[in-house]
């Protein structure tokens, strides 16, 4: 099996570890030019819940190759359609595509290649990239394939057996991949907004009454736009990530920007479909823009404009 990672971050670092130990051919696709001298000079270093090291091939944008069977795809979510353009030369008809995103970008991917040839992978991994160019792995929990109308979950299943002996795997489809998805969506939501606010790790924010608070009630915000009302759930349990932050913050200090737009912006959108007051949320999604911005920065100032707006937000009554 030849597959293309699309990204050599920390999600994207250790699915190629797995697939090279379980023997696929892989290459990875990585346009920061430091990180690939990285990956180049000391290849693939992964410490903690996932040990290991080795080393893979790196592709060059715009060399031709074999086209791929399968592309993963470890990219934040907006750069997605930018990831595809760059290798689309390297495909077939055949080729299928897995977004590693926790299926914020599914929709978009099934728009660009269809939808009998694209699904999502449900993340349950908490890790990240540190300046040294290694991965520290603090948990890697399981791995879900969520598969939308029309895609064959039989196509990834070798993708599947090369990754379970390392990892727990299991497959979703129709309802029950939709609700996954948004239990996904849900947690993230909430906690990677609040983390990215305050520069604060989970496990910080759920000792913290005030911030513990807003994570709680921004999760139950989600859960009733996303028809999720029944189901229990802990969102600093559900989210995996516990002393490390989670991708929101890692992209806000790395890249500017975030994927605010794909979670507490989609939760907004249901939200308005359905007439739901949602404070908090509207409130994460503008603080957040303003970090991306510049105007804000990550910390107490950021946090306290948070609550004021949410005060505010809930004073007015809006929806």
């Amino acid at each position: 099996m030849r597959v293309a990672v699309l990204g050599g971050g920390a999600v994207g670092t250790a699915f190629s570890y797995l697939l090279d130990a379980g023997g696929a051919e892989v290459v990875i696709y990585e346009s920061d030019s430091a990180r690939r001298e990285a990956l180049a000079s000391q290849g693939l270093i992964l410490e903690g819940a996932l040990e290991g090291a080795g080393r893979v091939k790196l592709g060059e944008f715009g060399v031709p190759v074999v086209p791929f069977d399968l592309m993963l795809i470890a990219v934040p979510a907006y750069h997605t359609a930018e990831a595809i353009r760059k290798v689309s030369p390297f495909v077939h008809r055949d080729t299928y595509y897995l977004s590693a995103q926790d299926g914020y970008a599914l929709h978009e991917l099934e728009g660009m290649v269809g939808p009998s040839r694209a699904a999502a992978l449900i993340c349950r991994i908490s890790a990240r990239l540190t300046e040294d160019g290694r991965v520290e792995v603090e948990d890697i929990r399981e791995v879900v394939l969520a598969a939308g109308k029309g895609f064959d979950p039989e196509v990834a299943s070798p993708f599947l057996e090369t990754l379970e002996s390392y990892v727990r795997i299991r497959q979703v489809e129709g309802e029950e991949a939709s609700r996954e998805l948004s239990r996904r969506a849900a947690v993230s939501s909430a906690l990677n907004a609040t983390c990215a606010v305050t520069g604060r790790t989970p496990s910080v924010l759920r000792e913290g009454t005030e911030t513990r608070t807003l994570v709680e009630r921004a999760f139950r915000e989600a859960r009733e736009v996303l028809g999720l009302e029944g189901d229990e759930m802990d969102p600093f349990q559900e989210g995996v990530w516990e002393r490390l932050l989670p991708p929101m913050p890692l992209h806000l200090a790395r890249y500017g920007r975030t994927e605010v737009d794909y979670l507490c912006g989609e939760i907004l959108r249901r939200g308005r479909q359905r007439g739901a007051a949602l404070p908090v949320h509207r409130s994460l999604y503008t603080v957040v823009k303003e970090l991306e911005s510049g105007r804000l920065s990550p910390g107490e100032r950021a946090l306290k404009e948070l609550l004021r707006r949410v005060e505010e937000d809930e004073g007015l009554g809006l929806v």
